[in-house]
């Protein structure tokens, strides 16, 4: 199983020049089929759509590309994962948010975790991260 990050799914749908590249890469690894998210994804996801200075959609339309997400298995908080992100950030100095992703990755018991935001290759509680876009 794998885990995608927010990053994976905004890049999927943007439509800004800039993202051009990553968006080609995010789209070939979206699948489906045995890869997962959480809530949280979900949420940042809306948030990034929205925003001015990010892809800046309407509500509707944020809405609207966030659909396609409830396809994936998507895990919703519990005290368990937040337990395991604050073990996360303490062992690993890592931001709440982050260590939260990582807790919902290793509670999936998914394998890989794709993301830009942590260190490439490195090995969190069996979960491996891997930046798609090196």
């Amino acid at each position: 199983m794998e885990f995608l990050d927010t990053n994976i799914l905004v890049y999927a749908v943007s439509h800004r020049t800039a993202d051009r590249a990553r968006q080609e890469v995010a789209r070939r690894l979206i699948r489906f089929d045995g890869q997962a998210i959480s809530l949280q994804v979900l949420q940042e996801f809306y948030v990034v759509c929205r925003a001015p200075r990010k892809l800046g959609l309407s509500h509707a339309e944020a809405v609207r590309y966030s659909q396609p997400w409830r396809r994936f298995l998507v895990l919703e908080p519990s005290l368990d994962q937040y337990d395991d992100a604050l073990r996360l950030c303490a062992a690993h100095s890592l931001s709440f948010y982050d260590a939260s992703i990582l807790a919902a990755a290793a509670q999936l018991k998914c394998a890989t975790l794709y993301s830009e935001d942590l260190a490439h290759g490195q090995l969190y509680g069996g979960v491996r991260v891997v930046n798609p876009f090196l």
